[in-house]
């Protein structure tokens, strides 16, 4: 009877352990995200401080637009913002390092549109 207790003990133990273990893993597999981003009608830049992200859309001629926060939870970008209700997640496809978000896909930028002004609310 001790020996099957002992048993039990050290399963239940071995069990909290590798939970515990899991639990701590990082889950943030994914590559460096900060920069700026661009789609076929929307720029993106993100930008990380422990772990947070905080990203600005531009989109002048739509409704994506806006400031999202967002956090890496199973290998995607959980946001809230603006649109966070309707696409709650930015997607990284690691084929062709792009994002995917609320139907779009970005890719990053070039050096030059990275140095220029996301958008530029001046007409001429």
């Amino acid at each position: 009877m001790n020996k099957i207790v002992f048993v039990l003990c050290a399963l239940v133990a071995l069990a909290t352990v590798l939970a515990v273990s899991n639990a701590r893993k990082p889950t943030d597999d994914l590559p460096d995200l900060t920069g700026s981003w661009a789609s076929w009608r929307s720029s993106m830049r993100i930008a990380r401080e422990s772990g947070h992200y905080d990203i600005d859309v531009a989109n002048p001629n739509g409704f994506l637009g806006g400031k999202y926060s967002g956090v890496v939870r199973a290998g995607t970008l959980e946001v809230a913002g603006p649109l966070a209700a309707l696409c709650g997640e930015i997607r990284y496809v690691r084929q062709g390092d792009k994002l995917e978000y609320c139907g779009e896909e970005f890719a990053r930028a070039s050096r030059e549109d990275a140095m220029a002004p996301a958008v530029s609310s001046v007409r001429k």
